[in-house]
């Protein structure tokens, strides 16, 4: 499903990301509050529309780079690019393989670019959250869970990248073959 939501309009991404985000608010203060389940239930519903149309801006500007990255007209082939950037063997066609390549190498550059503040960020939450299970509550033990296999994915994307790029080739590799079947 994620490889079609590159297509998918704004106001979708905004809906799907604020709903994801206040079901994760309206669990987390229905845990760690025996409070108004009103307010939790409001609460949950304004930082999810907040979240959804900030998050939704974000994620169809970032759709939009891919889309000019991928340079292809035929939806299918967007989709079949977009595919090859997550998963699987390497597409037969240069022009798909090509449009990959130029996809992970643009997102390699910028894992590149954030990797120590986000993995440092993400293990600092995690500490943080871990000494709030030990002071407070073993709920908070869940949250230090996902934010350590968040830093763990985000460690290990930067390789995962590189072997796809390794995989796809290099997309000026891809264009000088297309020259010369021309």
């Amino acid at each position: 499903m994620s490889s079609r939501l590159v297509l998918a309009p704004r106001w979708l991404l905004s809906i799907l990301a604020g709903v994801f985000f206040g079901c994760g608010e309206l669990v987390i203060t229905g845990i760690t509050t025996d409070g108004d389940r009103i307010g939790a239930l409001v609460g949950a519903v304004v930082g999810g529309a907040l979240f959804g149309w900030v998050l939704g801006g974000l994620w169809a500007e970032q759709n939009r780079r891919v889309q000019a990255l991928a340079d292809l007209d035929d939806r299918d082939e967007l989709l079949s690019a977009v595919r090859a950037v997550r998963h699987g063997q390497a597409p037969a066609d240069p022009r798909i393989r090509s449009a990959a390549a130029r996809i992970v190498l643009d997102r390699l550059r910028e894992v590149e670019g954030q990797y120590r503040l986000t993995v440092g960020i993400l293990a600092f939450g995690g500490l943080v959250f871990l000494a709030m299970a030990l002071l407070l509550s073993p709920w908070w033990l869940i949250a230090a869970a996902v934010l350590a296999g968040a830093a763990a994915q985000a460690f290990y994307l930067p390789t995962r990248l590189a072997r796809r790029v390794v995989l796809l080739g290099s997309p000026e590799d891809e264009s000088a073959s297309l020259d010369q079947a021309s």
